[in-house]
């Protein structure tokens, strides 16, 4: 890689774009400045030049955190641990579509006592198993702040809140980019509010991996009053694929979608032509259930958290393995359709809305769903599927020849209430006889006899722990 400084560009049949020369340093590989040399750039070197080009005149919240992310995710960079440690990118994957107004950084502690107390128990278990929980219908565990850490809190369109706990570098990152951009224009309003993907907008249900339940807003576009101008349309209309019904005018074009079941890797294809993302991710949630089988898709403590891109690799006849996470196929691949072309280092969609979408209940149901307000998503949107990688041709999953390729992995989280109801079962028997016989007898009844319901409780439980125990990696790759 090395730096190229633009200062003038032209195009066939377009007047020439004169560009300041100050300050338009644009990393580009040795390919992509031989193809500018030449006149004949690819489509995609085209788009990246357009987004670092609209990035530079017209800085927003995302394109912010964006570059945040290049420059950390460098291996020498100093901050570079704190990608992985805090999972900075899906953070930044919610945080991009939020009003600037609505995030707020806050190094306080809970102040109510029970809260503490429930919170410090929480990280105990999470951190004895290594593993994530879903603690509804308890909050989420917040655990206390280490030196050189803050929390991050936003304000979502659904009106509930979320947080994050991050290292402090990052929070006063955030706080200067939030400034600036609040500054850069005072005169007018800060942010300029356009539909983010598939005009996502959350119902009020579900947990999140890193706090309370919420929704993204809507996209913050910054200071980019002035897109009418010759250097933005000119380049809109050329370097630019036109958005629209993507999911409509694709042909055969389908979504790679494994799943984990037991010691092996399941793999559905998924049609995404034509389809809106509600139906989308019906027919996701049903080929989940099926590829983790019965017992472990309706009675397993791990239930469904959200879905991560990977490259994964057919290596046998039926046999897969997930291979690394966040990678997409290279933009030169054309047996792979996905936007943007090349795809940034931060994850297109989170791991939130992921969830939110899967467990999204399109047929108002009241009684069951007692504990949410019922809302479809994405009825009549196909904006979504832009941004997963979609096959054009199909996997071939018999046989032995060795490839890899893209598509999401399914992950999933212990869940409390279903750890909590087979410990009940466990203890059913013993309930049942100290209802049934001790009561009524009283004093006068025989305490011998409750040793076998005694037994059979005792029996249970060892089997539930063990056999839950034995599905922890305590820190291990899942």
């Amino acid at each position: 890689m090395f730096k190229v400084t633009f200062s003038k560009f032209s195009y066939k049949d377009e007047a020439e774009v004169w560009i300041p020369k100050y300050g338009i340093g644009l990393e580009v590989s040795y390919e992509a400045a031989e193809e500018y040399r030449h006149g004949k750039p690819e489509p995609t070197t085209y788009q990246a030049l357009y987004r670092r080009l609209h990035d530079l005149a017209y800085p927003s919240l995302q394109s912010k955190l964006r570059h945040l992310m290049v420059v950390w995710s460098k291996p020498d960079h100093r901050y570079h641990a704190y990608i992985t440690r805090y999972n900075l990118s899906d953070l930044i994957a919610e945080l991009r579509y939020i009003n600037p107004h609505d995030i707020r950084i806050d190094s306080g502690e809970e102040t109510s006592r029970l809260r503490r107390v429930i919170n410090r128990y929480q990280n105990l278990v999470e951190t004895w198993t290594w593993e994530r929980w879903d603690w509804w219908p308890l909050f989420q565990c917040s655990r206390p702040l280490e030196e050189e850490e803050t929390r991050v809190r936003w304000d979502c369109t659904c009106g509930e809140e979320r947080w994050a706990i991050v290292p402090l570098p990052f929070a006063q990152r955030l706080a200067s980019i939030i400034h600036d951009l609040a500054s850069s224009n005072p005169g007018t309003p800060m942010q300029t509010l356009q539909p983010p993907p598939a005009s996502f907008q959350r119902d009020t249900s579900g947990s999140s991996a890193s706090g309370s339940t919420s929704t993204y807003g809507h996209s913050y576009q910054g200071n980019s009053q002035s897109a009418n101008s010759s250097l933005t349309t000119a380049l809109r209309s050329r370097l630019l694929p036109q958005h629209g019904n993507f999911g409509r005018n694709a042909t055969d074009h389908r979504v790679i979608f494994v799943v984990k079941q037991g010691t092996d890797y399941k793999v559905a294809q998924i049609g995404a032509t034509g389809i809106s993302c509600h139906l989308f991710f019906s027919t996701l949630k049903e080929k989940y259930f099926l590829l983790r089988g019965f017992l472990r898709g309706w009675f397993s403590v791990w239930r469904y958290s959200h879905c991560d891109f990977y490259m994964c690799e057919k290596f046998e006849d039926h046999e897969f393995a997930p291979k690394m996470k966040n990678v997409f196929p290279e933009a030169t691949n054309a047996d792979y359709e996905y936007r943007p072309r090349p795809m940034d280092s931060i994850p297109p969609v989170s791991e939130h809305e992921f969830r939110k979408r899967f467990y999204a209940c399109p047929k108002p149901q009241p009684l069951r769903h007692w504990y949410h307000r019922c809302k479809a998503l994405g009825t009549h949107s196909y904006d979504i599927l832009e941004f997963f990688p979609k096959k054009k041709t199909e996997l071939e999953e018999g046989g032995d020849k060795r490839e890899n390729f893209w598509g999401i992995y399914a992950r999933e989280i212990i869940s409390l209430r279903w750890v909590l109801f087979y410990n009940f079962l466990c203890v059913l028997p013993m309930l049942a006889f100290f209802t049934v016989w001790i009561l009524p007898a009283g004093y006068s009844t025989d305490l011998q006899n409750a040793s076998v319901p005694f037994t059979m409780m005792l029996g249970m439980l060892s089997l539930f722990w063990s056999v839950f125990l034995s599905s922890l990696q305590f820190g291990g790759p899942r």
